[in-house]
Parts: structure tokens; sequence; C-alpha cells
């Protein structure tokens, strides 16, 4: 019989334990979508505590294209607080079910965000995997603060579903690049038996309010700094309630111009490619 040595024991464990955690498989059910603030899967907060904007008032309610502006802060772009002077809600789709795995040269914090439809109130578990510190917020209520490695294994916490939609938030603070795992989030939702549920919804976008007229602006999904930019308004009107017209009142940051055509859309063009522009029913 072939002996081993006790040295080459020692080196096929530490090969085995240096695969990432992003690189096992994940159970089903896992998130595959969750919108992101940021335009990109790299975008993120240059710190280890998040933002006040967020983490003083959790119970937010994101939608695709929303802007958070950070460019008040941090002294300039060369001290900016996060990759852009603003980040803009973002869908981000992964194959794998992790997210944050891209590997960073220093501390970071990044936010997700997912719409739960629930028909009535129900307990449920969160189950997730995560590396380093995760708080996750439903409705505004800490549902979840966890701060350690998880070791490959799938962590859980129990909580209540509400009744209608459960706005959840997650908040990951990873470590810098050349940690054992590297940097992760995935989540899923189950029952307390572990069994998933068969009538849950999920959405990227906040409920529409019941009123019998909505205005839904829609951004590009992509833009070129300076350039202009196609911004459409959807408009959803009670046909019992159909008014003869719709007067709109524009608001522009400054610096910045538009072209009204067709009535419900616009173009932009400014030296701040993010500057807002409001649109109000009067």
């Amino acid at each position: 019989m072939r002996s081993v040595s006790q040295f080459g024991i020692t080196v096929l464990l530490i090969i085995a334990s240096s695969v990432l955690a992003t690189e096992r498989p994940l159970e089903s059910g896992y998130f595959k979508w969750l919108l992101h603030l940021g335009q990109s899967p790299s975008d993120r907060i240059h710190k280890a505590y998040g933002h006040r904007w967020i983490d003083g008032d959790p119970d937010i309610e994101p939608a695709p294209g929303q802007i958070l502006d950070f460019s008040d802060e941090g002294g300039g772009p060369n001290n900016r607080p996060a990759t852009h002077d603003m980040l803009i809600w973002t869908p981000q789709y992964s194959e794998t079910g992790y997210f944050a795995d891209e590997g960073y040269d220093d501390w970071f914090t990044q936010y997700y965000h997912i719409y739960i439809h629930s028909p009535n109130e129900r307990p449920a578990r969160l189950r997730f995997r995560k590396l380093e510190i995760l708080t996750v917020w439903n409705n505004g209520e800490e549902i979840c603060h966890v701060r350690d490695f998880d070791w490959h294994q799938e962590r859980q916490i129990d909580f209540t579903l509400r009744a209608g939609v459960n706005s959840m938030t997650f908040k990951l603070t990873g470590p810098p690049q050349g940690s054992p795992d590297g940097s992760h989030l995935a989540a899923r939702i189950t029952g307390r038996d572990d069994v998933e549920f068969s009538d849950l919804t999920y959405s990227l976008k906040p409920p529409l309010p019941d009123r019998d007229i909505r205005i839904v602006r829609q951004l590009p999904e992509d833009y070129d700094p300076g350039h202009a930019i196609d911004v459409t308004l959807n408009v959803e009107i009670d046909p019992n309630v159909k008014p003869d017209m719709l007067p709109l009142k524009r608001l522009e940051a400054a610096g910045s111009s538009t072209t009204l055509y067709g009535g419900l859309c616009e173009q932009m063009k400014s030296p701040r490619p993010n500057s807002i522009i409001v649109w109000l029913l009067l």
C-alpha cells in the first residue's frame, strides 16, 4: 500500500479550501435578478459603513433609473465616496445567483433591492450566502445583521412576510480583494420548513399607487455622457375619468436643456448627463 506524506495531505487541503465560494453551485430558488445601486456590477461606495441616506431611513422604494447624487460629498472627483458622482438604481442579472463578486482593492459597500408580493402574512425564512457583513431590511425593519464568513455554508434567518408588498433591501459590506473566499451575496426565500413558496411574486419596480392617472418615467438602459438621452413617459389613465388634455410642467436642472416631441417624450443634453428632469401632473 502506497503511503502519503503529511506534507502532501496538507497541500491537498490547502488547494481544496482555496476554491472560491462563488464557484460552488447554489441551491434552487436563489434570486437571479436584483436592483443594484449602480450602473454596472462594480459600482459601489468606497467605505465600509454604507450611506446615511439609506441606513438612516431604510424604508425605501427604489425604482430602476432612480438616482442617488454623491456630487456634493467627499471634496470632488478625486475624493468622491462612490465610483461615480451619481449612482443609478439598475436591474442586474446574475447567471450563478451570486452578486457583488467582482473583487476590489479596498473595503466597499453595495446595496441591492427586490420587491416581494405575498398574498397573506406568513412566517418565512431568508436563506443566504454572504461575505462579510450583511444587513437586510424588510419594509424598513431590520430582519438580519450578521458579520462573519459563511464558510461555504448557507445561512438563514427567520422573519415575517407581510401581506401585500414586501420591500427588501440588502446592504453588503465586503473586504478587499485577496480574501480567501472572495466577495459575494446570494439570497432566496422559503418557508420555515425550508420549502419554496409557490405563490410569491417578485419585481424590481415599486408598486404603482392606486390612482386614476399614473405617469412612469423610463430611462434608456445605456447612454453616452454628453449626448442626447431619450426619456419616455408612459401614462396610464382610467378611461372613466380620461381628461381632454394632460398639462405637464417641466422642471430643469441648471445648465440643462430639453426638446419635446410627441407630447410625452423628451431629449436632454447637459454637461451633467445624469441631471434630473421632473415632470409633474398639474
